[in-house]
Order: C-alpha cells, then sequence, then structure tokens
C-alpha cells in the first residue's frame, strides 16, 4: 500500500519538510533518518510517498523542519492514522503544519479547517445546482412590501 503525504508549508532557503515516525520507513523518531518531503513551487506543498510495512496497521508520525543539524517539529501530540489495503490501494494525507500558538498560523486551527471553512457534504438538493432554487420561466414575481 502506497501513503502519500501533503501539507502546505512555506520555508526559507536552506530548510526543508520531512515526516518522522514509528519505523525504518519514517526513520525510527530519528529527525536525521526522516523521509524527506519535495516542494512543488506550482502547489506550494510538500509531499513524498512511502509504501507502508504491512498491508494494515497504524501509522505514527509527526512533521518536522529540518535546517542543517537543527530539527524543529510540529507542535501537538503525534498523528495516527490507520489503514488497510483491503480497503484502498493508495492513502492520501494531506495536512497542515500545526504550530505554537501565532497569530498567522488561526486559520489552521480546527476551528477554521473543521466548522468556518467546512464544505458540506454533497447530497441530492445541492448537486442540482442553482437553478433548483431560481423561480420557474414566465412565473410572476412577489410584489415588493412597502
Amino acid at each position: 500500500m502506497k501513503i502519500h503525504f501533503s501539507i502546505p508549508f512555506r520555508t526559507a532557503w536552506g530548510q526543508c519538510l520531512a515526516v518522522c515516525g514509528a519505523g525504518p520507513a519514517l526513520g525510527n523518531w530519528q529527525a536525521p533518518a526522516a523521509l524527506a518531503l519535495v516542494y512543488d513551487e506550482a502547489a506550494g506543498r510538500w509531499s513524498g510517498e512511502l509504501t507502508a510495512p504491512a498491508a494494515a496497521g497504524q501509522l505514527s508520525y509527526k512533521y518536522v523542519l529540518l535546517e542543517g543539524n537543527a530539527a524543529t517539529w510540529e507542535a501537538g501530540s503525534d498523528r495516527t492514522q490507520a489503514y488497510d489495503a483491503t480497503r484502498a490501494p493508495r492513502l492520501h494525507l494531506f495536512d497542515y503544519w500545526r504550530a505554537s500558538a501565532r497569530p498567522e498560523n488561526e486559520l489552521l486551527t480546527a476551528a477554521f479547517t473543521k466548522a468556518l471553512f467546512r464544505r458540506p457534504a454533497a447530497t441530492a438538493k445541492n448537486l442540482q445546482g442553482p437553478q433548483a432554487a431560481a423561480p420557474a420561466a414566465g412565473a410572476a414575481a412577489a410584489p415588493a412590501a412597502k
């Protein structure tokens, strides 16, 4: 099973982003041995891919910013993700960097990403489009109230 990591993050010259976690493919929690990500300038995202060590299991990881011998870990607890190759041959993880409380990161908090910016699930009603809400052709509009 292939697991693909993707995260938007701005870096300075000489910095790179990596995924570090449990298991040899993620560096066994040693930042210098982590899975190095590749930056796509057009998309503004860092991404990388690995082959899962088993057909099913749980992945434990964090993102780490590397600059020379220095490593800056993202804030918060370890990320965990279950996977099962019998359900899907690929798993795409689209994450956001979890920084300690800084004003420029407020829009990336769960309050925004999971509530305010959340998109509703597709339903038959909202798949009908704007024509469902528009009056039929030739229908008279209600007079304006005074």
